[in-house]
């Protein structure tokens, strides 16, 4: 089958998966699939585009293929959601750390982020520790002891931070 270039852009990062990882089913952890929305959810909440979200769900897939989570405490949509929001911040912060150190500039942590680009400025130099759990909250929507979990720190801990976040992006 021959597609034109129309008809890949226009699917979604779950679509493009699906088509791309056709021969991972073998090898693929059976509940991957019903996750594999929330994935890229998370990636496009970061704000990478869909090839780059879909690459990252595509090594989230071979990684989970490999392992078993059943004696996982908080299941399947946890871990894979920790293996995602990791692969995020490393991705982020790669490009962060990558910068010509001898260059002063304040990292845009938020520019990498699609829900702040029609915000203002000032919110694009929100720590990127309170932008995660700014995005797991309100974005994802997952409570604080998920998100705990997912970014192995304490519920009230992320409780605090969720709190600064929302401090930060009304006083900016």
């Amino acid at each position: 089958m021959i597609l034109n270039s129309e008809n890949v852009l226009s699917r979604s990062p779950s679509q493009k998966i699906k088509r791309k990882a056709i021969h991972l089913d073998s090898s693929m952890h059976p509940g991957f699939r019903t996750y594999e929305p929330l994935l890229c959810r998370i990636g496009t909440s970061f704000g990478f585009s869909d090839s780059e979200t879909s690459d990252l769900v595509e090594q989230i897939s071979f990684y989970a293929g490999s392992f078993c989570t059943d004696s996982y405490a908080f299941g399947l949509k946890i871990w894979l959601s920790k293996l995602m929001v990791r692969k995020c911040i490393f991705k982020i912060s790669k490009t962060l750390f990558s910068q010509n150190a001898s260059i002063e500039v304040k990292p845009r942590v938020l520019s990498y982020y699609s829900y702040i680009k029609n915000s203002r400025s000032c919110s694009q130099n929100m720590p990127l520790s309170l932008t995660t759990v700014y995005i797991l909250k309100s974005k994802i929507e997952f409570d604080e002891i998920e998100i705990a979990e997912i970014l192995n720190g304490s519920s009230i801990k992320i409780k605090n931070r969720f709190q600064e976040a929302k401090f930060f992006l009304n006083n900016c």
